[in-house]
């Protein structure tokens, strides 16, 4: 009992974090990923909490050695982090929506501090998170897509494919 739900869980994790790597490598929208809705949803897939942060900030890592490292890593996997440990399954209606709400405040406070773009006083940080709202609507539709994909196809990946 306990060697076969170990078996479905390394598969679960090998293919998710294949399809999470995979999807920020591949071209596509800026922002236009599951990592939200994974991180969100991942409850559906692993009851453990840091089986769940793993799995997303380790396919942000290698998705990154290839994309290249940048100054304001650290502000977007603490973003991720906290979306994960806010995420359940009492929560996930609410989250589903703030997610990119609490990314884009803390990944673009992270562009603003590590960044010589913006000046470093209120005003800079409000131009900061005005040139983002562009990308914030990518985050929205990709949560929403995704998220609504996952959940419809809950019973397929959970009883078929694993």
């Amino acid at each position: 009992m306990f060697k076969k739900y170990y078996e479905i869980n390394i598969k679960k994790f090998i293919f998710l974090l294949f399809f999470l790597t995979i999807s920020r490598l591949i071209p596509h929208e800026p922002n236009f990923t599951p990592i939200f809705s994974i991180s969100v949803l991942g409850f559906l897939f692993f009851e453990n909490i840091s089986t769940r942060v793993f799995l997303v900030l380790l396919s942000m890592f290698l998705s990154d050695i290839f994309l290249g490292f940048y100054s304001s890593m650290f502000f977007i996997y603490i973003s991720i982090v906290l979306i994960i440990i806010l995420s359940s399954q009492k929560s996930y209606l609410i989250m589903t929506p703030l997610a990119p709400i609490v990314f884009f405040i803390i990944s673009n406070f992270g562009v603003w501090l590590n960044s010589d773009i913006y000046s470093k006083n209120i005003y800079g940080l409000l131009e900061c998170y005005i040139m983002a709202i562009p990308f914030l609507k990518n985050l929205f539709i990709s949560t929403f897509f995704y998220t609504i994909i996952i959940l419809l196809s809950r019973k397929f990946f959970l009883y078929k494919i694993f």
